[in-house]
């Protein structure tokens, strides 16, 4: 199974104007695809997978499998 959900309460924390954002636990990238349509943000996921790894490429800046 791979994770794809924005959490929205997560989101709306985000302060307006961060520039980069680690993404512990990025699933399929889509939470920080989010981020990324909102502001201009460079953004790294973690993930423990490699398929999720694959579908979070296609979003965020960087991604490691750890």
């Amino acid at each position: 199974m791979i994770y794809q959900s924005v959490n929205q309460a997560v989101l709306r924390r985000i302060p307006f104007g961060t520039r980069s954002l680690l993404d512990i636990g990025c699933g399929g990238g889509v939470f920080g695809a989010a981020v990324k349509a909102l502001m201009p943000c460079s953004v790294v996921g973690v993930t423990y997978s490699d398929a999720e790894a694959v579908l979070a490429r296609q979003h965020l800046d960087r991604v490691e499998v750890a």
